[in-house]
């Protein structure tokens, strides 16, 4: 019976009522009020128990993803940077260095090391021999080479072969154990007739 119950049923059931009894009745009990309607209340009472609710309906499935947007224009180049004019001060420069030549004894070999940039003035040199210590100034090694600032610091990577008087000199000036602000040379010489070498690594820090 509750299936059935709905506002039409409703109406109609009160309509018959109305006819039945009269109208003042439905007037002294507050069934009509003044707009000639049913009461609210009294419709309110009249209310079947809420249904169940409906049960959700499946998620649909994602839709597939739009095309790619066209590529936008490429923007205007930027302007030149700045070109180093000196290596900033504390800035540190690395590479190595390797030589190797056949002659006589007593015959030089020289091996250029140049900067990248070039220093504000020339450094201090250090030419670290192999298996020895390396002074404060250069406190790396052949595999990771330091410099402090204002010093260069040639390392050996392993002991000569048949080379001595091994140093670094300054190609512009020529003077020995000394390097410029473009950078420095290694000297050596064969001991013995026949195939020399030295090589390593270096490090340059800006003062």
């Amino acid at each position: 019976m509750r299936k059935r119950l709905n506002y039409a049923n409703v109406t109609a059931t009160v309509a018959l009522f109305f006819a039945m009894t009269g109208g003042a009745f439905a007037a002294k009990h507050y069934l009509i009020n003044s707009t000639k309607q049913i009461n609210p209340k009294v419709l309110k009472k009249l209310k079947g128990n809420r249904g169940p609710v409906g049960k959700t309906g499946k998620e649909g499935a994602p839709g597939k993803a739009g095309a790619s947007g066209q590529q936008g224009a490429q923007g205007a180049q930027g302007p030149p940077g700045p070109f180093v004019a000196n290596l900033p001060s504390g800035q540190t420069l690395r590479g190595n260095y390797a030589g190797r030549a056949f002659g006589k004894a007593g015959q030089n070999m020289q091996i250029p090391i140049t900067f990248a940039f070039p220093l504000a003035r020339a450094p201090t040199t250090h030419y670290i021999v192999f298996g020895e210590a390396a002074p404060s100034e250069c406190p790396g090694t052949a595999a990771e080479p330091q410099a402090t600032p204002g010093n260069l610091c040639v390392y050996e990577s392993e002991a000569a072969i048949n080379a001595t008087t091994i140093r670094v000199f300054d190609p512009i000036g020529g003077g020995n154990n000394e390097a410029n602000r473009f950078g420095a040379g290694v000297a050596a010489a064969a001991v013995a007739e026949g195939d020399f070498r030295v090589r390593g690594s270096w490090a340059v820090t800006a003062p």
